[in-house]
């Protein structure tokens, strides 16, 4: 989005804007926590025994954005899709809808049928054969408070970056120009760690000239830092992502697996919602056995253990 900003007309203007870098900067500051939470939500579950013409990423990343997916047959090959939605008509008595097309990403040109194909209005073969699924029991859009936790860890980023800036205590030179020419090379030297300085007669009386200004502004970017790793794991807590716990003592192994119960049931709820959607698939005849499961954390190559010297040798 930036370098296509960047190549537009108005981009000059843009520039000439007091605030334009640190608008820039806020917006990279917000994209990369949206980022980091978008990725651990789409990397959650593994699925297993898709069909070459289904997407897991495009299946996760559709329930992510709009809370809800369908698994279809199209109407003219008979291939099985992983795609959005728009609902027409009427749901059923349990909130389901009773006919839908799938909405998949833009067109593309058929080569063999010299047609375009509409991949944003996608025909079931049947009207009722699809399947639907959502992220969560409570049907609600993931993407709307993964943004509310990006913009909250955004908000207090900016504020600790704040906090850092103001604690510098910069330097006022209070003499005429020319001693204070004198008094810039000085400092240079000074900052430059020369092992010895030599002062004009212009530069004997310093300590009259050169005052710190101390802004008296107190550091409490590791508090915001502490606020932050809070909500951090809330936010985990929301996709089901296991965190470290806030507290400060030593917990109990008990304790600890209590502290995860709420990112566990919110997994667990994710998960059962995908299971049920699948074997909906299978009851229509999706081809295979398909299935999904909690993506586990390879231990065997997350072993950052430094090799000893013989295995090196």
């Amino acid at each position: 989005i930036l370098a296509d900003f960047m190549s537009n007309s108005l981009c000059n203007s843009f520039w000439d804007r007091p605030n334009a870098v640190a608008e820039v900067t806020n917006y990279l500051v917000y994209n990369y926590y949206r980022t980091r939470l978008m990725n651990a939500f789409i990397a959650r579950f593994d699925y297993e025994d898709l069909t070459e013409t289904s997407d897991d990423n495009f299946f996760e990343t559709t329930l992510m954005l709009d809370g809800t997916a369908t698994i279809l047959q199209e109407d003219v090959t008979g291939d099985w899709y992983t795609l959005g939605y728009t609902y027409r008509g009427n749901l059923n008595v349990y909130r389901y809808p009773m006919r839908i097309r799938g909405v998949g990403y833009g067109q593309t040109y058929d080569e063999k049928s010299d047609n375009t194909i509409n991949y944003t209005n996608i025909k079931p073969r049947k009207e009722t054969q699809f399947a639907i699924a959502f992220d969560n029991p409570s049907r609600t859009m993931p993407m709307t408070t993964i943004d509310f936790f990006a913009r909250q860890l955004w908000e207090i980023h900016t504020c600790m970056r704040s906090n850092l800036s103001v604690q510098h205590t910069p330097y006022i030179i209070a003499a005429p120009q020319k001693i204070s020419f004198s008094i810039k090379k000085l400092l240079e030297k000074l900052w430059s760690k020369e092992k010895t300085i030599e002062l004009t007669t212009n530069t004997r009386n310093i300590e009259d000239v050169i005052k710190v200004l101390d802004l008296k502004v107190d550091y409490k970017a590791n508090d915001m830092m502490q606020t932050m790793e809070s909500i951090w794991n809330q936010a985990l807590a929301f996709i089901g992502v296991m965190s470290e716990t806030d507290k400060k003592e030593r917990l109990l192994s008990k304790e600890a697996s209590m502290n995860q119960w709420e990112n566990q049931l919110n997994l667990i709820a994710a998960l059962k919602e995908r299971e049920k959607a699948l074997d909906w698939a299978i009851r229509l005849g999706y081809p295979g056995n398909p299935n999904v499961k909690i993506n586990a954390l390879p231990s065997d190559k997350l072993d950052f253990k430094v090799p000893d010297k013989e295995s090196d040798s």
